[in-house]
């Protein structure tokens, strides 16, 4: 008998924590047209990468896994795969030119 654990929940909790911690880095960089944080795309990109990191780790709880290597399966994989992605897409962002703050960029009152 192994032990079973609530992967839907653990998903639905690593969601809202992604959840804070994107509202968090929002708030903190508003209206700095000098933060990386502000260019268009960035939380985009770092919502992806949370999301990947903790599809990763969750992989692990899951019960019926075809495994891929050693102790990891497609979906480990997919989610390295995808995090790969999202930071690639993050670098690309970054290595472009700002943009001017306007009104209404990143939650500023017009």
């Amino acid at each position: 008998w192994e032990p079973r654990y609530p992967t839907q929940l653990l998903s639905s909790a690593a969601d809202l924590a992604t959840f804070f911690v994107l509202m968090c880095v929002e708030r903190r960089h508003r209206g700095n047209v000098d933060s990386a944080f502000s260019r268009p795309g960035v939380l985009t990109a770092l919502y992806f990468q949370l999301h990947f990191a903790a599809r990763f780790g969750l992989e692990f709880m899951r019960d019926e896994r075809p495994l891929l290597w050693a102790p990891l399966s497609w979906a480990h994989g997919a989610a390295a795969v995808g995090f790969l992605a999202a930071g690639a897409a993050m670098a690309w962002v970054l290595r472009g030119p700002a943009v001017a703050a306007r009104p209404g960029h990143l939650g500023e009152r017009r």
